[in-house]
């Protein structure tokens, strides 16, 4: 991911299982050097916490730092971090 030429973009997906267990799906989208798009499933987690958008925003900050790929985001979304002390 870090050889991704320019930025990358995220989808987040949350839903819970019949058994009502909660999970995150994060997909991680780039344009590729052949200018085709490329989705890859970034991380998929276990999800307890209320459902806030804050407990939201730290399971996916969490999972860009576990990735190592905060470098490749838009410096409004690490402002964004920062500013709820993530």
């Amino acid at each position: 991911m870090k050889n991704v030429p320019g930025k990358l973009s995220f989808t987040i997906d949350g839903w819970t299982s019949p058994n009502v267990i909660s999970f995150l799906g994060i997909t991680c989208h780039y344009i590729d050097d052949d200018w085709k798009i490329q989705d890859i499933l970034l991380d998929f987690v276990s999800f307890m916490e209320p459902h806030s958008g804050e407990n939201i925003a730290n399971a996916f900050a969490k999972s860009l730092q576990e990735m190592n790929v905060l470098t490749k985001v838009s410096n409004n979304l690490i402002k964004f971090f920062f500013f709820l002390n993530i």
